[in-house]
């Protein structure tokens, strides 16, 4: 196998995973803004649930990435 050959290899396992670990994050932001909304209806957050859950649910997909 030629050096080539790897680079192009390389490059194909690398935008897989960062799919892979893209979709990861957003599954795990869904999960955490799903349990902001969740809590809003036992407890008192206020006005701010919406804030909260927004930052719970796009932080994991930045931090993943």
């Amino acid at each position: 196998m030629q050096l080539s050959g790897c680079w192009k290899v390389l490059k194909q396992e690398i935008q897989t995973g960062s799919f892979y670990w893209r979709m990861f994050g957003v599954v795990i932001g869904s999960i955490g803004f799903l349990r902001i909304k969740a809590w809003w209806f036992f407890t008192t957050l206020g006005s701010y649930w919406l804030f909260l859950a927004e930052t719970m649910g796009i932080g994991p997909v930045g931090i993943v990435m």
